[in-house]
């Protein structure tokens, strides 16, 4: 994705019928500004043409359309589109269909992985699904550009999803203590950052390096060669991985007249009437979650999309690089507060929230133009370093509300409220965006504006103390895996219980599958 969307953003815009002004590096003349260009300002040097830029000359970062009333910036042009749509809004459609693909089909996958045998199958063929998406990518041309888009706002990004689905449930089974948990989450993630800066090394530093020339087509041929690298690595490493998963049993098995195609659903609604009858301070943090959430999943399109359109000519691999360099100490910094105890976990929460819209805010302020572009990298470091602390911040004070001998259920809708409205921010960034007359200053205004009432809502809806009252009397339920050996409850500091399932309905069934010694499963969750 970090090739493939910069590259149908390109093909969208050309498609579309944007075109850029192209240099004649043949001349001799040394006095051209490259400014005059933002503006549209065309000399003796630059002029503009309906394909791309002959040999000799460069091709020029502003996207350009002929307009009725004249040329215009392909963002602010009323008459260029593709699809119906504005090309430069591609990247942020892509992040609106993939949403609404993960919110239809989680309770579906959710339901597979509980309910089923097939949890082995499901993440085998996801993966399998996933990979075949990346190779079809590497076929990426003008005239391909368009269904291959389709292909992974739905089936890429459902795939995507799916199998983070699939592989979450098997994380707890790699210990039989829960508290080994966090350790495994945290080695994990920085397996999976490592793994997208080798990406960035190799998709992104190979092309710039074999590639001459200037010129949006270098864009082009380096996501393709970037798809080649990740499914010549990533086929082979996954099918290792998988080959050393095993087959898992059923976690709950279906009521009479109940079927996998509904059962996720009607656990929402079960789950919901249970949290607001006897838990609404959990409740407050699922609907402030829900938001803040869906801004922080989207942060990545959005700013990708600002650099590319708003930013014109800076590259968005020089300023991810730092925004995922920094998620690490973020990270770091969250577990810090908690083991020191420097802020509650609720404080945790709304202080990483507050980092986000502060950082966002300084780069729509600073960073809002072409000539301003540079401003925007004293700022990235802070939006990773967000990024990496709000995670295990909301997952310390999740465990802190859930009442004991529901923590799958709530596990499984944490997960759902995380993508039910991940499609809304890029779909504002869209409408804002075009309301705006393509300038996307402002528009990048949804991100904060969705941490702050998240977190708005967390503070007045959720009182901590009173939710942890609330859950007393259940904490007997919780049962942990040292339990045999320390003769009762163990008690666990910092600990998040990550994605281990249970049944809503049986509160003991749900114990006994989580402190088998036997044949201990977990899932995550029928939503």
């Amino acid at each position: 994705m970090l090739s493939f969307l910069p590259a149908i953003a390109v093909l969208a815009k050309r498609d579309g019928g944007c075109y850029q002004a192209c240099l004649n590096l043949g001349n001799g003349d040394d006095n051209w500004n490259l400014d005059d260009t933002y503006s549209g300002a065309v000399d003796d040097d630059v002029f503009s043409n309906t394909s791309t830029c002959f040999e000799d000359q460069c091709e020029l970062p502003q996207w350009y359309c002929d307009d009725l009333g004249g040329t215009v910036l392909c963002k602010e042009s009323t008459s260029c589109n593709v699809y119906g749509a504005k090309p430069t809004n591609i990247i942020s459609l892509v992040a609106t269909i993939s949403g609404v693909t993960c919110a239809m089909l989680m309770p579906f996958i959710g339901a597979i992985v509980d309910y089923s045998t097939r949890r082995w199958e499901a993440t085998a063929g996801t993966m399998a699904l996933l990979v075949s998406t990346n190779l079809i990518q590497c076929f990426l041309s003008k005239g391909t550009w368009f269904p291959l888009t389709i292909i992974q706002g739905t089936l890429g990004g459902g795939a995507y999803m799916a199998h983070q689905v699939c592989l979450f449930a098997y994380i707890p089974e790699l210990s039989r203590d829960p508290a080994d948990v966090p350790n495994i989450m945290t080695s994990t993630k920085i397996y999976e950052t490592v793994a997208i800066l080798g990406f960035f090394v190799l998709g992104l530093g190979l092309p710039l390096a074999i590639l001459t020339g200037c010129g949006p087509d270098n864009e082009v041929t380096g996501a393709v060669i970037g798809q080649v690298l990740v499914v010549m690595i990533g086929a082979p490493l996954s099918t290792l991985g998988i080959s050393m998963m095993r087959k898992r049993p059923a976690l709950h098995k279906l009521a009479p007249g109940e079927n996998l195609a509904t059962i996720g659903i009607l656990q929402v609604g079960r789950t919901f009437r249970t949290l607001r009858s006897k838990y609404p301070n959990l409740l407050g943090f699922f609907a402030g979650y829900t938001l803040w959430e869906s801004a922080t999943g989207a942060v990545t399109t959005i700013t990708g999309q600002y650099v590319i359109e708003q930013l014109t000519g800076l590259s968005f691999t020089f300023v991810a690089v730092p925004m995922i360099l920094c998620i690490i100490p973020g990270a770091m910094m969250a577990l810090y507060i908690a083991k020191k105890q420097l802020l509650t976990s609720k404080q945790s929460v709304i202080a990483a929230t507050v980092l986000f819209t502060f950082s966002i805010l300084m780069v729509a302020c600073f960073a809002h133009s072409p000539e301003t572009a540079t401003a925007i990298f004293p700022f990235v470091p802070f939006v990773g370093m967000a990024n990496g602390w709000i995670y295990p911040a909301q997952r310390n004070l999740l465990f802190e509300l859930i009442p004991g001998g529901s923590e799958a259920e709530m596990m499984g809708f944490f997960q759902f409220c995380s993508m039910i409205l991940s499609w809304l921010p890029p779909l504002s960034f869209i409408v804002l965006g075009n309301a705006l007359g393509g300038d996307l200053r402002w528009a990048l205004m949804v991100v904060p504006i969705l941490h702050t009432l998240g977190a708005v809502i967390l503070f007045f809806a959720c009182d901590v103390e009173q939710g942890k009252k609330d859950i007393a009397n259940t904490l007997s339920l919780r049962h942990y895996g040292d339990e045999a050996e320390s003769g009762g409850m163990s008690k666990m500091d910092d600990v998040e219980l990550t994605n281990v399932m249970t049944s809503s309905k049986h509160p003991e069934e749900s114990a006994n599958a989580i402190t088998s010694t036997d044949d201990r499963t977990a899932s995550v969750s029928s939503f």
